[in-house]
């Protein structure tokens, strides 16, 4: 399929890619038509335009973590990480209009052939085929046309405005910047019975039939003139500039009045002028509530209708019928109409001379069954070992796939990610036959030995025990499971696959516990204190999400379970642990744990797993006590041997060597791979965390 997108270097491309696959919670559209943004879009292309320096000072909070990262791994590494973001295709596209093409099996009330409005970035892209979960659509009325139905992800944002401004029938309002958004805004306003004023540099924008006061600057003399010395009743910011326009719409206010800011603009505060009318400012965030929620966005959870009344999709429904009725008015704000492949001299035009609602225009060719699929590269060499890649974000990009290139003999030959875009970008640049958006197709692929699974946490067991059922050699990302039931399942295929099952514990790889295992002797038990002071995330975060990420214990203290089993080479016999109660703050308790581990060699190892640590400190640490031994490590830099360093280098996690042990084992060479087995165990080790935890 056709889909357009911008690159490192701010680009606008049209790029064949393979169409979405339909999820069991959302829907495939067709695209008929999707809306430009000379406002958010160009915002996003011109940042990436900016030399490296730039973007620093204007995303503060991305830089921080990337310095974070220097830290931890050092400037070679977190330059390639870096780049490995940067050189992506970006999605563009937030307002379309369509049919549906399929439907997952956990969606009602929707039938293919429907006519549907789609919003949201990263769901109504500008691709004619898009996938679309529950939330972020809404049926068309009969009536309205959907190229007019395409304006209405933009017509949610500016309804979400009007509801922070709550306004009532006969008062006046300003909006300021008459864009798309304010044009919308303002005629919202009017259907709300209200007086309404328009303010735009370019005043001819503010002469409007639902414009009762045009004005080309901030006027705030005119408006109090306007209305009886009085002031307006509320204000909308809609424009985008550097400018501090806050204060000019308080400025414009009455006594008691209200200030949205729609836009985007420098908020620069004068108190005063806020204080002496005791005005109200307040935030318009997008579509409305649900918008950035993953539970609402992706799980499909609705907010309770008596308790949030108006949601995004609801706004989206509002806005709808507002169209069928005629009380809002998009045909006259259609300036022009492109086919989807001009897509670049749409957006030439738009950005260069301006413009309200530039549309593009969609006319897939072929059946969409045929889609899913984009052949990348006809000539691969012989002879190696053939890679389906399932899964490629930002930790495949950083980690897997630079692992993967350092071996000779594999050769990547097939991409399955669930965007597109992404698939084909990455199998181009490593040169893989094709993407896909199915990763049934890898599966299914007679040519791929090895199936290496990248993916979300929640989806490893699953598609790891289909990889076992079409006979692959299966390499998965930790954690092998995030439910216990989850895990007695793959257990159970796994112990029986004849062939490579092997999670990505690759910490029992780095050069510094290879070197610890072959200081300490056999057959002698060991105490291990081992701290791992992790990063804070979120409670919101995907890795906090119980049924997603699993939590960070099972998630990412995994890594140490199976550390203790390398370095003992025993199995657990008994396991006690337990968390903090922290009763404020912004701890997650089940986020910071302390687990001892008794294995049947007599070996007693201790994990303390914290995510309320500080980062200027060594993110991990082990002390082992053997036989008048006593060995140290400091994030995988140093080795200490009572007390002196006995080796340094730096930080090397194993992701390399990991490789190279799955290289050893398909040719037949003597290999230190972690066997299913231990997999297994490691798995079963957390989990048995976790129940200590809870006192079972």
């Amino acid at each position: 399929m056709k889909q357009v997108l911008y690159d490192k270097k701010g680009n606008v491309v049209v790029e064949d890619v393979p169409a979405p696959a339909c999820g069991k919670d959302e829907i495939i559209v067709t695209n008929m038509f999707s809306l430009l943004s000379s406002g958010t879009e160009k915002a996003m292309i011109d940042l990436m335009k900016k030399p490296l320096y730039k973007m620093a000072l204007e995303r503060k909070d991305l830089t921080r973590q990337v310095l974070k990262f220097a830290k931890e791994s050092g400037v070679k590494k977190t330059m390639e990480l870096v780049k490995s973001r940067l050189d992506v295709w970006h999605l563009l596209g937030y307002s379309s209009c369509g049919e549906v093409a399929k439907v997952g099996e956990n969606i009602k009330d929707i039938g293919i052939g429907d006519l549907v409005a789609c919003s949201g970035s990263g769901f109504a892209n500008h691709a004619e085929y898009i996938a679309v979960p529950k939330n972020m659509f809404a049926k068309v009325p009969q009536g309205v046309k959907p190229e007019h139905a395409a304006f209405t992800g933009v017509g949610a944002i500016a309804m979400q405005s009007i509801r922070q401004l709550e306004p009532r029938i006969g008062e006046t309002h300003v909006v300021l910047g008459m864009g798309l958004i304010g044009q919308l805004a303002a005629q919202l306003l009017k259907a709300n019975g209200c007086n309404v004023i328009g303010i735009d540099t370019d005043k001819k924008k503010a002469q409007k039939p639902y414009v009762d006061l045009a004005l080309g600057n901030s006027g705030a003399k005119e408006i109090m003139g306007f209305t009886n010395g009085n002031g307006a009743d509320g204000v909308i910011i809609a424009a985008a500039t550097k400018a501090n326009l806050v204060n000019d719409a308080f400025d414009m206010c009455r006594r008691k009045g209200r200030v949205v800011l729609l836009g985007v603009c420098d908020i620069d505060i004068d108190r005063s002028r806020m204080y002496e009318k005791e005005l109200e400012f307040r935030i318009s965030t997008a579509f409305g509530p649900g918008y950035y929620d993953p539970e609402y966005e992706q799980k499909n959870i609705d907010y309770p209708y008596a308790y949030v009344r108006w949601t995004m999709n609801r706004n989206m429904d509002a806005f709808l019928h507002l169209l069928k009725q005629k009380k809002i008015d998009v045909a006259s704000l259609i300036d022009d109409i492109y086919d989807a492949g001009k897509a670049r001299e749409a957006y030439r035009k738009l950005f260069e001379k301006g413009g309200m609602g530039v549309l593009l225009k969609y006319s897939p060719e072929g059946p969409l069954d045929e889609e899913y699929t984009a052949i990348t590269n006809k000539n691969l060499k012989p002879g190696k070992v053939k890679i389906g890649l399932i899964g490629a974000g930002n930790f495949a990009k950083g980690f897997i796939i630079p692992a993967i290139r350092g071996i000779k003999d594999f050769q990547i030959y097939a991409v399955s990610t669930k965007q597109g875009q992404n698939s084909k970008k990455v199998a181009t640049e490593l040169g893989a036959k094709y993407a896909t958006t199915d990763y049934m197709t890898i599966l299914k692929d007679k040519n791929i030995d090895l199936v290496i699974i990248s993916t979300r946490h929640d989806t490893h067991a699953k598609i790891a025990i289909e990889a076992i059922k079409a006979g692959k050699h299966v390499y998965v990302e930790k954690p092998a499971a995030i439910t216990e039931k989850g895990l007695s399942v793959l257990k159970t295929h796994a112990q029986k696959h004849k062939k490579i099952y092997a999670v990505g514990f690759n910490r029992r790889y780095s050069d510094i516990f290879v070197r610890i295992k072959q200081m300490l002797k056999k057959d002698t038990p060991v105490i291990i204190n081992y701290v791992y002071n992790n990063s804070f995330l979120p409670a919101d975060h995907w890795v906090n999400q119980k049924d997603v990420g699993g939590g960070r214990v099972i998630g990412e203290a995994c890594h140490i379970t199976d550390l203790f089993g390398f370095l003992t080479g025993s199995e657990p016999a008994r396991i006690f642990a337990d968390k903090i109660t922290a009763g404020k703050g912004e701890a997650n308790d089940d986020n910071n744990i302390v687990a001892t581990i008794k294995y049947r060699d007599g070996s007693l190892c201790n994990l303390v797993f914290s995510c309320v640590g500080n980062s200027s400190t060594d993110r991990e640490q082990c002390t082992i006590f053997q036989d008048s031994m006593v060995i140290g490590m400091k994030n995988f830099t140093e080795i200490t041997l009572n007390g002196k360093k006995v080796f340094s280098s730096r930080a090397d996690l194993g992701y390399a060597n990991e490789m190279h042990e799955i290289s050893r084992f398909l040719a037949g060479k003597p290999n230190a791979l972690i066997t299913a087995k231990e997999s297994i165990l490691a798995t079963e080790a957390v989990f048995a965390i976790t129940r200590s935890i809870k006192g079972k």
